[in-house]
């Protein structure tokens, strides 16, 4: 992590902070390079993910959605699956 951390501190896409609180965390912030970058990569997956719904039927997405909610569940519980 912190070996990807670094590369998008070069690229001038996020800042590492410590906390004002506990001096033995590290805040990760976004930019504004780094808030366009998001934007832009949003963007991508949006058209990305238009593309796929557009091969599947109604009832085939909602199994694939299914399928990738149940992995969700099983390796992180409290992520949240994000409709666009």
């Amino acid at each position: 992590l912190v070996h990807h951390l670094d590369r998008l501190e070069e690229e001038g896409l996020v800042v590492r902070r410590r906390d004002d609180q506990d001096q033995r965390v590290t805040r990760v912030g976004l930019t504004a390079a780094g808030h366009r970058r998001y934007a832009e990569l949003a963007e991508v997956a949006a058209g990305v993910d238009a593309q796929f719904r557009s091969l599947l039927s109604d009832d085939e997405i909602a199994i694939v959605e299914g399928a990738l909610r149940r992995i969700r569940d099983q390796w992180h519980p409290d992520a949240v699956l994000v409709r666009t």
